[in-house]
């Protein structure tokens, strides 16, 4: 329930990332993001309810979902384009660092001390993060004219959580059959053509997404679509069976997700690389995506056989 909720908030938080920076100004934007998802991590761990940890499991999704985007922004402001692939291979090392580690940390710590200390561990990081954000990132406030598109947000906001528990809970309450399901699905397609709409006919929308015009940005998007649909059901999936079907212990389970996320992270740094070699990144994506393939083909043989 807790990664549902967080998650529901980060899909409504991160389209939002750019107009809210252009509002409060990026640095304070980030500083107070990563101050707000160090302090609900403090108060996640003090819950005595599961209706409390949602609650701030919540909170710590809007202030957890602005922190890619805008540090990806970060970096293009701060880097000259000669540096910026290194920078972003770096930057993207870190970043997969936390699925490598967190894992095994958090399963240590929740087998051996208390499932709290997997959001105390967050404390001291984030204070060191948002002291340094404080300091050195730069970023003034951008002047916007004209209204803030409050419909737009609304019917983003409602279109996409909407949408959210409908792909979460659809099959548990046995799908259309279930009529807060159909009623919640009508009310999500219903709101993100209004959004669509809206933002189209908006002369400064909150979430532009005229930039799909550009062949680039509306072939990555659909890319990156199609790499999570691949490979994030597997690692949210992996817990859950190991966990549940196997008997499996939280250390031993981050143990298993470990090779993988270590190589991942190697080759983060090594694109960066790569790239400022020369290297074609068209060429870079088809043998990711290749590997992608070749992993979801080879597995899928794999559990046929042994089932069969």
């Amino acid at each position: 329930m807790g990664n549902y909720v967080i998650c529901s908030t980060n899909i409504i938080i991160i389209p939002l990332t750019g107009f809210l920076s252009d509002l409060f100004g990026r640095k304070i934007y980030f500083t107070a993001s990563v101050a707000l998802f160090t302090l609900s991590s403090l108060l996640c761990g003090m819950s005595h309810s599961i209706e409390t940890l949602v609650f701030w499991r919540f909170i710590q999704g809007i202030g957890g979902g602005a922190l890619l985007a805008t540090a990806q922004t970060i970096l293009v402001e701060t880097f000259p384009p000669e540096e910026l692939d290194s920078a972003n291979g770096i930057f993207g090392a870190g970043i997969v660092m936390g699925p490598t580690l967190g894992p095994v940390i958090g399963g240590y710590l929740t087998d051996n001390y208390s499932w709290s200390w997997i959001f105390y561990i967050n404390i001291p990081i984030g204070i060191v993060a948002t002291l340094l954000s404080w300091k050195f990132i730069k970023g003034s406030r951008k002047k916007r004219s004209g209204k803030i598109d409050y419909l737009g947000i609304l019917s983003m906001a409602l279109g996409i959580g909407c949408l959210q528990i409908v792909l979460e809970e659809g099959q548990r309450e046995d799908w259309f059959q279930n009529k807060v399901i159909t009623g919640l699905c009508i009310v999500s397609v219903v709101s993100l053509i209004v959004f669509v709409l809206r933002v189209m006919r908006v002369e400064q929308p909150v979430v532009d997404i005229r930039v799909l015009r550009n062949r680039n940005v509306a072939i990555g998007a659909i890319l990156r679509f199609a790499f999570g649909l691949a490979i994030y059901a597997s690692v949210f999936l992996y817990p859950v069976f190991v966990q549940g079907f196997l008997g499996w212990n939280a250390t031993r389970t981050g143990l298993l997700i470990l090779p993988g996320a270590l190589i991942t992270g190697m080759l983060m740094g090594a694109m960066g690389a790569a790239l400022n070699k020369g290297v074609s990144p068209k060429l870079l994506t088809v043998i990711g995506f290749s590997f992608v393939i070749l992993y979801e083909t080879t597995t899928k043989i794999l559990n046929d056989l042994q089932a069969s």
